[in-house]
């Protein structure tokens, strides 16, 4: 299959197929390198998602429109790359200092629009820099816009499109992530909520279009709370203006991270869980058991995910939590293994190594992300969703147990995860259990040891333990990217050191 060929089946609609199928069915937890592996397996000869904005795909002749649309994303994947590697010399015109493109990348784009007919000639066009942060700038593409709906667009240009092995920084961010999760949201929820509107992207030349965001826009039509969705913001403020927030709308896709696969999967579960969550105390029951029996046109499977998650609203969790085993579906098991925080301690263990036995790779991967959850000390009202937990609410001998079970258990494609709590044992458990995860010889395990290493605090993990760690990886390593990835950290965790 071509996956990521344009359209050409019906001139009607602006859309690409093939990649906008795969990254609107869900966000992918590890961002660039979940979509990566994809990549490499189905080997497309282009990377575009999402389709065209009105205000360009309706000003095309229908009987030249595909080879328009070829022009146009070849245009913007050149002027991209240019903006991308753009460097102002002493005599550049202020003009490019001012807005951070070269003026060819003008040129280039307006000689395509007056081609295509939207300007003419002598119509004011340019791109206009609007901002930059830690991944990309913005720019306003001043001259188009939408004579219907006033919309007018901006295009975001990532500063890097990086093609070394490195994937942590990116689980939310950069080219592969934040097109992933513009392209999902519009799938799942349209194009008129806060998160604004995102028309295409391409992940190899690293670019996107959307809409443009200013005081006249007007306010979104729905709000959707991300979190019904299983998702977690984790890089705008709350209020209408702020970090990467302005007048209502978040005006950039990054850092949404998944903290519920089955909500951000599986819309019938969704509504499972919400139509049962919204029932009367005094009534769920009732209504979980309708759910479970009567016959629905929906997928089964997804129904029981569902029921699954509705066992935090539920008195009796352990009941439920023992019928929904019965179901004998990895997706239920999957939402067992998001409820077992609601359940006492030692119910929760039990039942923790019952879902492990049972040798699910995703269940399993669930599971241990579950760990710190299920090992902080037990608050019912913070008893939710999320990804991380203070270190003063985890207890290290709760780790240390679940951590024994799930290495116990634990698939060779799942045990990369274990790596990921060694600064959570207790002091006297770090480098025993870090000498059986290196002695693995597991590239995996060891890029999750140096992610570690480098990004929790030293008040949280010591110095010595991380250099004592450090040090046994560069032994026994012979990967030259987590060869130099090991310096790299190094040097960095002394630097770090130093300054304090």
């Amino acid at each position: 299959m071509q996956i990521t060929s344009i359209n050409q089946t019906n001139n009607n609609t602006p859309n690409f197929n093939g990649l906008t199928k795969i990254l609107k069915k869900r966000i992918y937890i590890d961002g660039k390198k979940d979509i990566g592996l994809i990549l490499q397996e189905k080997k497309p000869k282009n990377t575009y998602a999402g389709e065209l904005p009105p205000v360009i795909f309706y000003a095309l002749p229908k009987e030249k429109r595909t080879e328009n649309i070829q022009k146009i994303y070849k245009t913007f994947d050149e002027v991209s790359d240019e903006i991308r590697e753009f460097k102002p010399g002493i005599n550049s015109p202020r003009d490019e200092y001012t807005n951070r493109r070269p003026q060819s990348a003008v040129d280039k784009l307006k000689n395509m629009f007056v081609e295509l007919g939207m300007i003419k000639k002598e119509d004011n066009f340019d791109i206009k820099y609007l901002g930059a942060g830690e991944y990309k700038k913005a720019f306003k593409l001043e001259g188009i816009k939408d004579k219907k709906t006033g919309e007018e667009l901006t295009l975001g240009v990532f500063h890097l499109v990086d093609k070394t092995p490195e994937w942590h920084k990116y689980k939310s961010h950069g080219n592969f992530a934040e097109i992933n999760i513009s392209t999902y949201w519009k799938k799942r929820h349209g194009q008129e909520t806060q998160r604004g509107k995102f028309y295409w992207g391409d992940i190899n030349h690293g670019y996107f279009v959307s809409k443009f965001i200013d005081r006249n826009v007007k306010p979104a039509k729905k709000h959707i709370n991300e979190y019904n969705d299983g998702l977690k913001l984790t890089d705008e403020v709350m209020c209408d203006t702020g970090h990467n927030k302005l007048y209502g709308y978040s005006i950039d896709p990054g850092g949404v991270r998944v903290v519920n696969r089955i909500k951000n999967e599986s819309k019938i579960a969704q509504r499972v869980q919400t139509h049962i969550k919204n029932t009367p105390l005094q009534f769920r029951e009732q209504e979980w058991y309708k759910h479970r029996y009567l016959e629905k046109k929906w997928d089964k499977k997804q129904i029981q995910a569902g029921l699954a998650l509705c066992i935090k609203h539920l008195p009796n969790k352990e009941k439920h939590v023992e019928e929904c085993l019965s179901f004998n579906n990895p997706l239920a098991d999957t939402g067992i293994g998001y409820a077992l925080k609601y359940l006492p301690e030692d119910s929760a263990k039990k039942y923790f190594e019952i879902l492990m036995k049972r040798k699910n790779p995703t269940t399993q991967t669930v599971l241990l992300n579950e760990i710190p959850l299920l090992s902080r000390t037990r608050q019912a009202q913070k008893n939710i969703d999320d990804l991380d937990v203070p270190k003063g609410e985890i207890r290290s001998d709760k780790i240390e147990e679940y951590y024994k079970i799930a290495e116990k258990h634990v698939l060779p494609e799942v045990e990369e995860h274990l790596a990921s709590y060694l600064h959570l044992l207790p002091k006297d458990k770090i480098m025993p259990e870090a000498d059986k995860l290196i002695a693995k010889g597991n590239y995996h395990i060891n890029d999750r040891l140096l992610h570690k290493i480098k990004f929790v605090k030293d008040e949280e993990y010591s110095f010595g333990d991380k250099m004592e760690v450090l040090g046994k990886l560069d032994k026994v390593e012979k990967n030259d990217f987590l060869k130099s990835k090991i310096s790299t950290v190094r040097t960095q965790i002394i630097r770090n050191q130093l300054d304090d």
